[in-house]
């Protein structure tokens, strides 16, 4: 992968602004009303890590950041440049784990019941590749029956 987007070619700056977001979010909390022994209580729930809010954070689209899951630095890059290459590597290593903890907390948070159950489950299909379709399998045998429709049948006629 040849990382063709300016913004992303520091692993330290990036480090740093991914440590900063996450930092962020720590320091935040939504307030939530729930009932406990009878009584309506308000706690204070985390912040949630999303990947939107990482792009945000690094001022790139959210697909550019899902790009770096599926993509492989290429060796030909590290034959020409074996430096940039090892930073490319480090950019690539510090997006993945920063992708891995929102995707611990997204899950680990569905799975409290903190976060709405279709709102975590539009993240994860969006961002993790989840399906939320069901898959529906079939055994037996099928019969199919293909007819030829001669210019006759589609008129109406009559064949002799």
């Amino acid at each position: 992968m040849k990382t063709n987007d300016r913004k992303l070619q520091d692993p330290d700056k990036i480090q740093q602004l991914i440590d900063n977001y996450f930092a962020e979010c720590d320091q935040k909390s939504i307030p939530k009303q729930i009932v406990q022994k009878g009584e309506i209580i308000t706690v204070n729930m985390p912040w949630p890590y999303t990947m939107a809010g990482l792009a945000r954070c690094l001022d790139v689209s959210r697909e550019a950041l899902n790009n770096y899951q599926s993509e492989t630095l290429t060796r030909d890059v590290e034959a020409e440049d074996p430096e940039m290459y090892r930073k490319q590597q480090l950019i690539v290593d510090a997006i993945m784990r920063a992708r891995e903890r929102i995707h611990e907390q997204n899950v680990n948070m569905g799975l409290l019941g903190c976060h709405d159950s279709r709102i975590s489950a539009l993240n994860l299909a969006s961002n993790y590749g989840y399906s939320i379709k069901q898959d529906i399998q079939a055994s037996g045998d099928i019969a199919v029956t293909v007819r030829k429709f001669t210019d006759s049948e589609d008129k109406g006629e009559d064949q002799d």
